[in-house]
């Protein structure tokens, strides 16, 4: 089971409801294993930020892939990546 490291910014400026995004990725995605320990080893990263400058992205990678949405419109973009992710 591939698994990926769920990540939320600090929500400073947040401009969507970033946890409504990952509840609806884990009800979307029920394949892949979910953690929010950056320590377990994970498949892909993924980064939900609530605005544009990103700030958790700056740092190094904790998994071979990483994927950092911004904004609600990334949606189609992030839903890409986890279909491509179960292809591997």
């Amino acid at each position: 089971m591939k698994r990926i490291y769920l990540h939320y910014c600090g929500g400073c400026n947040p401009r969507y409801d970033r946890p409504a995004l990952g509840a609806q990725l884990r009800r979307d995605f029920p394949q892949y294993d979910y953690t929010s320990a950056e320590e377990d080893k994970a498949d892909l990263e993924l980064v939900l930020c609530g605005c544009t400058a990103a700030c958790p992205a700056r740092r190094e990678a904790s998994a071979p892939r990483r994927f950092v949405v911004t904004h609600q419109t990334d949606r189609t973009a992030l839903y890409a990546a986890l279909a491509a992710l179960e292809a591997d």
